[in-house]
């Protein structure tokens, strides 16, 4: 698909306003009682009033309608407070301005990118990513190796709050815009996830457009699958030796659609854990089912969920 700046009223602004990165349902709401259904709608409205009306937010989201965006990454991330992916997307919608040389420091940045069919541009991952492709590995968030990633020639580096001021500071030194990003804690975060990473990647419209098919497609076949699954068990998911997955992440949320309930030890019928931990914990807990599985499958947020639920079913049944 195209999405070229003359394409944009044909076949941009039919669209629900919804449909619009950086509009919820709330946003949504409030542009009805302004009259504003579409994108087009919002594109052709006063933005003196939607300031007005929705503050700098209002202002930003009427920019996107138009095609342009009006934020830029900062030089150097603010002191260490509440970082979020929104403060990034910054890249111009056309195509030439998207990097074709990214580094991924986060595991689930670079499930999403492969997701999205863009892995092509990532020359370097986290030393805690599975392997993508030839991609070299260049150090973690918490320790990232400043030096091989400048070496690589980086246009853009995904990373986290963790990483110091600074290597921040030699990344941005180099000429490297530096993404300073939360990963999703919600299932129903990860749309808009998948939609922050490929607008850094892919520009404003492009990169929301295959974000939100991309997601689609994915979650699809994850709730065909579930509403076909008729199993149910309650279950502890072991990460290590007595820590387990807390009830209220993702990690147990792509579970619950294998038909699992996370719950803690005690009152859970089956114990979940990976080959390394079977033995002792088998040992450890006789009075329960004890079942093998590779957990570390249900943390990945690219099209490989679906995979790893599938597997999480197929194991419980054996």
């Amino acid at each position: 698909h195209t999405l070229f700046p003359e394409e944009i009223g044909k076949k941009m602004w039919p669209l629900p306003v919804r449909d619009l990165f950086l509009v919820g349902s709330a946003t949504e709401r409030k542009l009805r009682l302004l009259g504003i259904y579409t994108i087009g709608d919002l594109a052709k409205a006063d933005p003196v009033l939607l300031r007005r009306k929705l503050g700098k937010h209002g202002e930003t989201i009427w920019h996107y309608a138009n095609g342009r965006c009006d934020m830029f990454l900062k030089p150097i991330p603010d002191d260490n407070k509440g970082y979020g992916n929104s403060t990034t997307t910054a890249f111009d919608i056309t195509v030439d301005k998207c990097p074709q040389t990214v580094v991924s420091l986060i595991p689930d940045v670079t499930d999403v990118i492969v997701a999205l069919g863009s892995d092509a541009q990532l020359a370097a991952i986290s030393d805690n990513c599975v392997q993508v492709r030839e991609a070299q590995r260049v150090g973690t968030a918490f320790l990232p190796d400043t030096a091989k990633i400048k070496s690589l020639g980086a246009e853009l580096v995904f990373t986290s709050n963790v990483t110091s001021k600074a290597d921040l500071e030699i990344l941005q030194n180099a000429g490297i815009k530096v993404a300073v990003v939360e990963t999703a804690t919600k299932y129903n975060d990860l749309p808009s996830f998948y939609k922050q990473v490929a607008t850094l990647i892919s520009g404003a419209i492009t990169g929301v457009r295959n974000a939100s098919n991309t997601f689609a497609n994915i979650d699809e076949k994850i709730k065909k699958f579930s509403n076909q699954s008729s199993h149910s068990v309650t279950a502890a998911i072991l990460v290590a030796n007595g820590v387990t997955v807390p009830s209220d992440c993702v990690t147990a949320e792509l579970a619950a659609f294998a038909g699992v309930t996370v719950s803690s030890l005690d009152s859970a019928e089956i114990v979940i854990c990976d080959d390394a931990l079977y033995d002792a914990t088998a040992k450890k807990y006789q009075d329960k089912q004890v079942v093998s599985f590779d957990v570390k499958s249900l943390e990945r947020r690219g099209a490989n969920m679906y995979n790893a639920i599938t597997a999480l079913a197929a194991a419980l049944k054996t």
